[in-house]
């Protein structure tokens, strides 16, 4: 009942909470709104909980909803993006989507640095060392502060140590 900005922070936020099918509703409800804006980011907001179960063809659309969105808007598609098609086995293309964040949106530093800690964690689990450790180190070195950079500290440690 307020403006469709707080309503579209309300619903993200209650999206993890007991709250998140009245959540699912008010986002849905925005993802129609005139405003493009809104529109955009409460249907980006909804693909967090579908992360989890998209499909190709899912990554598609989404893909192109990616091309039709104004620029300053991409940083969080990007990363929900890298989580996808992580999922569905494209690997590099996942990697090349959460690289996107930090080289294009450096200035949402969380979401940067959070893609950033998503790709090292893949590439160590892909039993790539380098890239692992290089990412790591920006994290730490970039992003100093954030809970992902003091995870890529604690990681960084453990592949030092082994």
């Amino acid at each position: 009942e307020q403006s469709d900005a707080a309503n579209l922070l309300g619903a993200s936020w209650l999206l993890v909470t007991e709250h998140r099918e009245q959540a699912i509703q008010v986002l849905k409800g925005l993802a129609v709104s005139q405003d493009r804006q809104i529109a955009f980011l409460a249907e980006t907001q909804l693909w967090r909980t579908q992360v989890p179960i998209a499909t190709e063809a899912t990554i598609t659309s989404w893909e192109k909803m990616l091309q039709r969105m104004p620029a300053p808007l991409r940083a969080g598609p990007f990363h929900l993006l890298g989580q996808a098609l992580w999922r569905t086995g494209r690997k590099q293309d996942a990697m090349i989507a959460w690289m996107r964040v930090p080289l294009q949106y450096p200035r949402h530093r969380l979401l940067a640095a959070e893609s950033l800690l998503s790709a090292a964690r893949r590439y160590q689990e892909m039993e790539k060392r380098d890239q692992a450790t290089t990412l790591y180190r920006e994290l730490t070195i970039g992003y100093p502060g954030t809970i992902a950079a003091q995870a890529a500290q604690d990681q960084l440690k453990t592949l030092l140590d082994k």
